[in-house]
C-alpha cells in the first residue's frame, strides 16, 4: 500500500482481469444503487476543470462467499492513495473524503443524494470494494539441491473495485467503471523462522512481498484491493473524456 500514483502505466494490468474475472466476486454496486435501468446515465451539469467531487469508499463484505474486508488502516491508506491518483487520472479534485459507515446495500440512491446535500457536493464518486478468497493445501519449496518442501496453504484473494460517478442532486449516474485484481499468499502450516515464507505474490512483473505472520492475510487483501482499484482508475481515465464530451455545450 506504499505505492504512489503512477498512472497511466497500467496497460499490463489488463491481463489481470482475464484470470480474476472468472474466480472473482460478483458485482456489488447495484446492491447500493439499484439496477442500472433505475438511473439512466446522464451528462455532467458542469464541465469545469477539474471536477470537484466527494470520494466515498465502501468496504463491502456482505456478498455471498465474500472475503473479510480490508481493515480500517488499509482502507485509510487505499483512500488516501486513491485521492492522490484521481487528480492525475481523470482531472478530478477530491474536495472531501466521506465516511460510508451509514451507507447500506439497500438499492436506494436517496442515501447518496442526502449525503451529497449534507456535504454540499455536486458530485460523488462511489467506490465499492469487495473480494473473495479460496484456500487450498500446498507444498511449498524451500529451494536448494535437495528440493525440500514444506506443508502449507495457498490463499488466493480476488478483488473487485466498482466506481460510480453520481450527480449529487439527483443521484443519477454519470459513468461507471470497474477493475479487478488478485494476489496469492503462500504460508507454512507450522510457524517457523523463514526468509521465504509467508510470501504474497501478484503478477509476474511485481516483486514478492514478505509480510509478518500476523499481518499476512491483511497484506494479501490490501495488495489485491490496491491492484483492483488501480485498474478501475485506468478504466476511469479511458471513460472520462467521453463523459465530458457528452456534457459539452454544442
Amino acid at each position: 500500500m506504499s505505492r504512489r500514483p503512477h498512472l497511466p502505466l497500467i496497460a499490463a494490468a489488463c491481463w489481470i482481469a482475464i484470470g480474476a474475472a472468472c474466480a472473482g466476486p460478483p458485482p456489488r454496486l447495484s446492491e447500493y444503487l439499484g439496477s442500472s435501468s433505475e438511473s439512466q446515465k446522464q451528462g455532467l451539469d458542469q464541465v469545469s476543470r477539474p471536477l470537484d467531487i466527494g470520494l466515498l469508499l465502501l468496504n463491502d463484505s456482505q456478498g455471498q462467499g465474500a472475503a473479510p474486508a480490508i481493515n480500517q488502516e488499509s482502507l485509510a491508506k487505499l483512500t488516501e492513495w486513491g485521492k492522490q491518483a484521481l487528480d492525475q487520472v481523470a482531472d478530478f479534485r477530491v474536495v472531501k473524503v466521506l465516511d460510508g459507515a451509514q451507507i447500506r446495500p439497500t438499492h436506494d440512491r436517496v442515501q447518496f443524494i442526502r449525503l451529497a446535500q449534507e456535504q454540499g457536493l455536486n458530485h460523488l464518486l462511489v467506490v465499492v470494494q469487495s473480494g473473495t478468497e479460496t484456500v487450498a493445501p500446498a507444498a511449498l519449496p524451500l529451494g536448494g539441491p535437495e528440493a525440500i518442501t514444506l506443508s502449507g496453504t495457498e490463499v488466493k484473494n480476488y478483488s473487485l473495485s466498482e466506481f460510480a460517478l453520481l450527480e449529487g442532486k439527483t443521484g443519477q449516474t454519470v459513468l461507471e467503471v470497474s477493475g479487478r485484481g488478485w494476489a496469492t499468499l503462500e504460508a507454512p502450516t507450522v510457524s517457523l523462522q523463514s526468509n521465504q515464507y509467508p510470501v504474497v505474490r501478484r503478477s509476474i512483473h511485481s516483486a514478492p512481498i514478505f509480510p509478518s505472520e500476523a499481518n499476512a492475510r491483511e497484506t494479501l487483501r490490501s495488495v489485491a484491493a490496491a491492484d483492483a482499484f488501480e485498474q478501475a482508475l485506468m478504466h476511469l481515465q479511458q471513460a472520462w473524456p467521453k463523459a465530458r464530451m457528452t456534457s459539452a455545450p454544442n
